[in-house]
């Protein structure tokens, strides 16, 4: 969002105002997850863990992007708004999840070392997707980085599942 989206979108003619205008909006949801983080957290059952809402959100997240393999950003530009809001809201969320389900599954001594863990897989990720889209999409065109990202967002979700299933508290 923050980092390659801009660029891709102006190569695909959209103005800058409006890529400011969808990048700011895009943010609020990172922005007002302190909102909704004591939502997820009193919602959370027996039958619905932290870990439902992460693979929740994740299947949320492939989906908005599907539509990115056919709209054109200039023509469809309320389609992907309305797709990229939605899969920041589900970002945002899973983000949520992931955190309060890390303090639930470990020791107050590992935390801090989890968190590192977590911070750089967030950066690498960033970079992946951020620079390193840009270089996909050269070689490779945007639908393979719609592809990838994709994959990338239900490998996570596996990695849940796995992890719930090998016994971990959620």
């Amino acid at each position: 969002i923050w980092w390659a989206m801009p660029t891709l979108l102006r190569e695909r003619g959209l103005p800058l105002d409006e890529i400011t205008a969808l990048t700011a909006m895009l943010v609020l949801p990172w922005t007002l997850k302190f909102l909704w983080a004591p939502l997820i957290d009193a919602w959370r059952t027996r039958w619905w863990s932290h870990a439902h809402w992460i693979v929740t959100c994740h299947a949320i997240m492939a989906v908005t992007l599907s539509p990115l393999f056919f709209l054109d950003p200039a023509d469809d530009y309320a389609l992907l708004r309305a797709a990229l809001l939605a899969h920041a809201i589900a970002a945002a969320t899973q983000d949520v999840a992931i955190d309060a389900w890390c303090i639930n599954v470990t020791h107050h001594d590992e935390r801090g070392r989890f968190n590192g863990w977590m911070q750089a897989g967030m950066l690498l990720g960033r970079s992946m997707f951020g620079g390193g889209a840009l270089i996909v999409v050269g070689m490779l065109g945007w639908n393979v980085l719609i592809t990838l990202m994709i994959i990338a967002t239900v490998s996570s979700s596996v990695l849940v599942i796995l992890s719930q299933l090998n016994g971990a508290a959620g």
